[in-house]
C-alpha cells in the first residue's frame, strides 16, 4: 500500500509569502501617489493652453511671468503644494508658443531610513489662445 504525500504550504513558507505581500503593498502604496501627483502637474501645464489671450500682451518675459504665475495657481489647484521645483523653465518660441519644462525630485520614506527618490522632468508646449 503506498502513502500518499502531504502537499501545502509550510507555516515558514505562508510567513515569507505574507512578508513579500506586504512589502510588495507598501512599496505600492508609496509610489502610485508619487505617479498620480506627475499626472496632475502634467495636466496643469496643459491647462495653460486654455488661457484667455487678452490678458496677455506682446512682451514675452512679461508673458513668461504671467504664465508662471498662473501655473503655480494651477499647482495649487490640483492640491501640489509640497514639491518644490529645482527647474520650471517657461522659454518662449513664438509670439504666443512657450515651451514649459518643470523638473522636481520627490522622496518618499518606505520604511526606518529607506527611502525612495523619484526624478521627474516634463516639456510641454502651450500655445496661448489655442
Amino acid at each position: 500500500m503506498m502513502r500518499k504525500q502531504q502537499q501545502g504550504i509550510t507555516l515558514i513558507g505562508m510567513l515569507l509569502t505574507a512578508i513579500v505581500v506586504i512589502l510588495a503593498g507598501i512599496l505600492v502604496m508609496r509610489v502610485i501617489p508619487v505617479y498620480l501627483q506627475f499626472h496632475s502637474v502634467k495636466s496643469s501645464i496643459r491647462a495653460l493652453n486654455s488661457l484667455d489671450p487678452s490678458s496677455f500682451g506682446f512682451d514675452t518675459a512679461a508673458n513668461a511671468a504671467i504664465l508662471r504665475k498662473r501655473l503655480i495657481n494651477q499647482f495649487g489647484l490640483n492640491g501640489i503644494d509640497d514639491i518644490k521645483f529645482e527647474k520650471l523653465n517657461i522659454v518662449p518660441k513664438g509670439p504666443r508658443n512657450y515651451s514649459i519644462t518643470a523638473q522636481y525630485t520627490d522622496v518618499r520614506p518606505l520604511f526606518y531610513n529607506v527611502s525612495l527618490m523619484f526624478k521627474f522632468e516634463t516639456t510641454q508646449e502651450v500655445s496661448i489662445g489655442k
